[in-house]
């Protein structure tokens, strides 16, 4: 797709979450080696970053199976990545916030793996592997800073990945709900009271889950004051009780 830049700090996302800050972000270290090199530029970070562009909410930032090109880091707003399963359904592998990467794991297969679609208008970030030519004589130091990057995605994944094995519905739904406080906690953003810009299908699909169980799920948690919901706005009252339903000590995801 054709990603437009921001006119001003805004843009087009008045609706977005929080803006993650630069230091937050999954791009960070990386940027740090680049701006370290012997001949690195403000022009050459300006060429190789391509800052806040945005993304319409319902657009696809790419598709399964097309070109790898860059990295994306989300500014604000958020996305679902997922894929086709064989009978033509929707499978959400995922929901990227603020602070997290699109389409790290394209960087050795070359293309990527997954769609991803923007749940609400959003801006990213992207990194041109193109315009990397500075990177040659400081390749390793780059390949340390993805390394660390795929290490950090794949514990997330793991993690994510949990959820799935959890053997009641309930455990599903609040570990959900703890990792992503834990997830915007680690970026520096408000991690007790956020808004949930994806579908009930969508979680249903993610979770393994009837989209009528997550819904009565989450209206029995506001029952027990474990949150209070109000339309796609969520606030997680008691997160004590919500880690003690999920069997997680903390945001490590660790379970008891």
């Amino acid at each position: 797709m054709a990603l437009k830049e921001e006119t001003n700090n805004q843009g087009s996302c008045n609706n977005c979450n929080t803006e993650v800050a630069c230091a937050n972000c999954g791009l960070y270290g990386i940027l740090g080696v680049v701006s370290k090199l012997e001949h690195s530029t403000p022009e050459h970070l300006e060429k190789i970053l391509k800052k806040r562009q945005v993304v319409a909410k319902g657009e696809n930032l790419f598709r399964t199976g097309q070109p790898f090109h860059g990295l994306y880091a989300i500014k604000s707003g958020s996305f679902k990545s997922y894929a086709f399963l064989e009978g033509g359904q929707e499978q959400v592998a995922g929901f990227h916030f603020p602070g997290d990467l699109l389409g790290l794991e394209a960087v050795s297969s070359t293309r990527y793996s997954y769609s991803a679609r923007a749940l609400e208008d959003s801006s990213v970030c992207e990194l041109k592997f193109e315009e990397l030519d500075l990177m040659q004589d400081h390749f390793q130091q780059f390949q340390e800073q993805l390394i660390l990057l795929l290490s950090d995605q794949i514990l997330r994944e793991q993690r994510q990945s949990g959820l799935s094995v959890r053997q009641s519905a309930d455990e599903r739904v609040a570990a959900f709900l703890i990792g992503l406080s834990c997830r915007l906690a680690e970026r520096g953003l408000q991690a007790d009271e956020f808004r949930l810009a994806m579908s009930r299908q969508d979680i249903a699909s993610y979770l393994g889950l009837a989209v009528e169980t997550v819904s009565r799920i989450l209206k029995l948690f506001s029952e027990r004051d474990l949150l209070s919901v109000q339309s796609k706005k969520i606030n997680l009252i008691d997160k004590p009780g919500l880690r003690e339903i999920a069997h997680i000590k903390g945001c490590c995801q660790e379970t008891t």
